[in-house]
């Protein structure tokens, strides 16, 4: 059965970012302002490049803690 309505368009039109919501509350910016700027619809330079810093030093963190195999 096909079925169509608005939770089956809703899943279509949201993309999904993972850790959104502790970024957000790292940075002390609302998870929908945040999301708004990383999909390019609201225009804040030092917002995305703030993210763009605490994900780095999130990567680096997580390496730091992998053992090596």
């Amino acid at each position: 059965m096909n079925v169509t309505g608005a939770t089956q368009s809703a899943k279509k039109r949201r993309q999904r970012i993972a850790g959104i919501g502790r970024s957000a509350v790292a940075l002390q910016v609302t998870r929908q302002h945040l999301r708004l700027v990383i999909l390019g619809c609201r225009a804040s330079k030092s917002l995305l490049a703030r993210y763009k810093s605490l994900k780095a030093g999130q990567s680096k963190a997580a390496n730091a803690r992998r053992p090596c195999a």
